[in-house]
């Protein structure tokens, strides 16, 4: 009884999906690619293949080039955990915070057993993980993740932003502060920045510089807002009462 060989272009999207697998798993991510884009090509709502070229694709460090994948995983099956987490990590990329908790959703379990020597190998989930932790209210593992990823990449003002917030919470007003003077010059129409500096010089009684950026602030937010109107009677309590008049009428 002869063997019959299945050609190449007879191979299912499954099988295809096995040869990258095969590949993968030997160390070969280049030779994998072109085994996965085969069985997505045969199969496009295929989630398995695009999972893995996205998850190689992450692994050399061009996560927005993942991304077309992810959307694609998250436009099949909007729950699957691991997509979810994906693009969690490439908005985290883009600084997109708040759109990072809503994508979060579908993965309550996976960053709290993420190994270590993945945030190790990717800093990039350092800040990830933080901002996880942050809207879980964990603020204490927040800090951690976020005070780590900052040793990789201190400039990211995204971080910088959500651990300014978490110094003012713990009562860190100096290095809170500290945060701040370094955000403010790179932020000048982000209304929460502007608003948490301009809370912290009032604290730190430099009234006239908090008078100065909370007129900034006044004048590009809309009228009523709370924060703003909160700051403006610190402003009259110090005894700033012409500046705070004004912030008044520009808000």
């Amino acid at each position: 009884m002869s063997i019959r060989l299945w050609k190449p272009s007879k191979l299912t999207p499954n099988a295809w999906f096995a040869k990258g697998e095969i590949a993968r798993l030997q160390g070969k991510a280049e030779e994998a690619l072109p085994h996965y884009d085969r069985a997505i090509e045969l199969a496009p709502r295929f989630v398995a293949p695009r999972l893995a070229r996205a998850r190689i694709i992450i692994d050399w460090g061009k996560h927005l080039d993942a991304e077309p994948d992810i959307l694609a995983i998250r436009g099949i099956d909007a729950q699957n955990p691991h997509a979810a987490f994906l693009h969690a990590l490439i908005l985290a990329l883009k600084d997109k915070v708040k759109e990072v908790q809503a994508a979060l959703v579908a993965t309550e379990t996976i960053p709290k057993d993420f190994p270590a020597r993945v945030s190790k190998s990717h800093p990039l989930t350092l800040f990830l993980l933080g901002v996880v932790s942050y809207y879980r209210k964990d603020y204490s593992n927040a800090y951690r993740h976020l005070t780590a990823y900052l040793k990789h990449f201190p400039q990211h003002l995204g971080a910088l932003k959500l651990l300014a917030s978490l110094a003012l919470s713990n009562g860190d007003s100096d290095y809170a502060m500290h945060l701040l003077e370094r955000l403010a010059p790179h932020t000048p129409k982000d209304i929460e920045i502007l608003a948490m500096y301009g809370g912290s010089l009032m604290r730190a009684r430099r009234h006239r510089e908090a008078i100065g950026v909370l007129e900034k602030a006044a004048s590009i937010t809309d009228p009523g807002y709370s924060a703003l109107s909160r700051l403006v009677m610190l402003g009259l309590t110090a005894g700033q009462n012409a500046d705070a008049g004004k912030m008044l009428k520009l808000g």
